[in-house]
């Protein structure tokens, strides 16, 4: 997810600069709205961590789990010697 809005923030920024290149009329219409969508991002950042947590507490649900379940065995899988061919000759 921090993935995602990285990318997302690097082309907004490359949007606006290649805006601030370019002297045109609509500029300002451009620099309002890339600053909605960033705090669109932003806002929607907030809310998916608040709902999934963020990827620290994630790691640590993770690894708390796994210490807490213990895996099961079902028996040894042991590898039988090879008494003859993989495939059947004609």
């Amino acid at each position: 997810m921090e993935l995602a809005q990285l990318i997302v923030n690097d082309l907004l920024n490359a949007v606006q600069t290649a805006a601030h290149m370019n002297d045109h009329a609509y500029a300002k219409l451009l620099m309002d709205a890339l600053k909605d969508a960033r705090e669109q991002i932003q806002d929607e950042y907030v809310t998916i961590a608040g709902r999934y947590g963020n990827p620290q507490t994630l790691m640590a649900f993770y690894q708390q789990l796994m210490t807490t379940v213990k895996p099961k065995h079902y028996g040894t899988v042991a590898q039988l010697p090879a008494s003859g061919m993989a495939w059947p000759s004609p």
